[in-house]
Parts: C-alpha cells; sequence; structure tokens
C-alpha cells in the first residue's frame, strides 16, 4: 500500500508468491464481526469519517 493525497493506493503484490491465504478458527470470525459492528457504530457517530474498507486501521 502506498499513499498519494492522504488515500492509500492498493495494488497487487509484487509476486505470485507474496499473496497469502489465512485461515482463522470460528472464534476469530465472532470477534471479527464483533468489531465490525462496533466499527459501525463509530461511523454512524463520527462527524468525519474516512472509509478505506479496511479491517483495523491506524
Amino acid at each position: 500500500m502506498k499513499a498519494k493525497e492522504q488515500r492509500p493506493l492498493y495494488g497487487e503484490p509484487k509476486s505470485t508468491t507474496s499473496r497469502r491465504t489465512v485461515s482463522i478458527d470460528p472464534e476469530m470470525v465472532r470477534m471479527l464481526r464483533a468489531h465490525k459492528a462496533r466499527q459501525s457504530e463509530d461511523r454512524l457517530a463520527a462527524v468525519d469519517w474516512a472509509a478505506f474498507d479496511l479491517v483495523f486501521c491506524s
């Protein structure tokens, strides 16, 4: 990811071996769904929200 004008730019990995599949268990799925629900609440309460479709942003 690179940033340009405060917006992230996404692209394909440099090589096919850079792409990864991550296995997660059902508990992690539950936790991620709960996190997404909290993010949605935060988004509704925010005055200014930059939506980049990220799970975790900084």
